[in-house]
């Protein structure tokens, strides 16, 4: 007859009473076709609101909309083209820096607009331009945005 296995035996081996009160956090992804008010949701969030944007056009007078009602602080990512992958990798670590320090402050909402745009901007870091890269190479790429997520979930509000 097979021994019976008891809670103990498993704490054993690495499980662990999930009783911990969890932080209440959202961490979302949201989409949608352009215009139709995905930057909108997003500003509706707790405030002080940390607002990365690589959608130059993505805000078009919304952010101005709840100005009077919530703090937004804005960091506006740009990387002029022709840029070497040098310079666009040095606008990355500095970015990267601004967004993890957003996660520190312990308050308020990080919005990264788009994710699609701060992917982009790791690509021309990581290899320079955005077509042809070897699929092997990616997983540097991918890790840059793994902690950007992990930060989010790491966080305590």
């Amino acid at each position: 007859m097979e021994k019976k296995v008891t809670i103990q035996d498993l704490l054993k081996e690495g499980f662990i009473l999930a009783n911990e009160e969890q932080p209440q956090r959202i961490v979302a992804s949201i989409g949608g076709l352009k215009k139709t008010g995905k930057t909108t949701l997003s500003l509706t969030a707790e405030a002080p609101i940390f607002y990365f944007q690589w959608d130059l056009a993505g805000d078009e007078g919304v952010i101005q909309k709840f100005q009077t009602q919530k703090k937004i602080y804005t960091v506006i990512v740009t990387i002029p083209p022709g840029a070497s992958k040098e310079d666009a990798m040095a606008k990355w670590v500095k970015v990267k820096h601004q967004i993890d320090l957003a996660y520190q402050h312990g308050q308020g909402t990080v919005v990264i607009d788009t994710w699609d745009g701060l992917y982009e901007h790791v690509q021309l870091g990581v290899f320079g331009k955005l077509t042809q890269n070897m699929r092997p190479m990616y997983g540097v790429v991918y890790k840059e945005l793994r902690d950007v997520l992990m930060w989010a979930k790491q966080c305590k509000t």
